[in-house]
């Protein structure tokens, strides 16, 4: 296929990373991310769906400010991400979510979060011996309507929980049944 747009393939070399080397390359032919276009040195970024243009730039005539520019444009308008990227980010996320979690309940009321809550409950649950996975879900959404209409007591004792009041299993494996009402509580 012929370069139309040369400029590209020297933005190109200005990455080290070979998921935008093959988008610089893609574009050097003619094919730009969706929501891409350029037009006349124009470079248009266009909501997909109503066509209509949000942003436009002029485009770099120097190959590493246009793979700089490209760059900040692929990811914050098209939202394209290389792997490097979404490790970077997801890294990001994990570290944040740390320290959401590693923070010290004494109540289940504490954990304000959602997921402070999720990883509280989930812990709980794969503390239960002999509990197959369709067992453990049941379980989880128990416990959530249980939270959801307050006809729970949850103790926590070290981040973890120790005790739910007003749940218990029945003789068949796997069923849970509430053992308190609102009223009770």
């Amino acid at each position: 296929m012929k370069v139309k747009y040369p400029i590209f393939n020297e933005a190109a070399t200005w990455t080290n990373i070979d998921y935008w080397k093959e988008v610089f390359t893609q574009c050097s032919l003619g094919k730009f991310p969706k929501g891409m276009s350029i037009s006349k040195n124009i470079i248009y970024i266009n909501n997909v769906k109503t066509k209509r243009t949000i942003e436009k730039y002029q485009m770099p005539t120097d190959s590493n400010e246009l793979c700089q520019l490209c760059k900040e444009i692929f990811t914050t308008h098209l939202d394209l991400k290389s792997t490097q990227d979404l490790k970077n980010e997801l890294e990001i996320f994990k570290n944040n979510q740390e320290e959401y979690i590693q923070k010290e309940y004494v109540e289940f009321k504490d954990a304000t979060l959602k997921i402070q809550k999720e990883e509280l409950i989930d812990t709980y649950v794969v503390s239960i011996p002999n509990m197959n996975i369709e067992d453990a879900k049941r379980l989880k959404n128990v416990i959530y309507i249980g939270i959801t209409m307050d006809i729970l007591k949850i103790s926590i004792s070290n981040n973890k929980i120790v005790e739910i009041e007003g749940l218990k299993m029945t003789n068949k494996k796997g069923k849970w049944i509430y053992t308190f009402t609102k009223n009770d509580l």
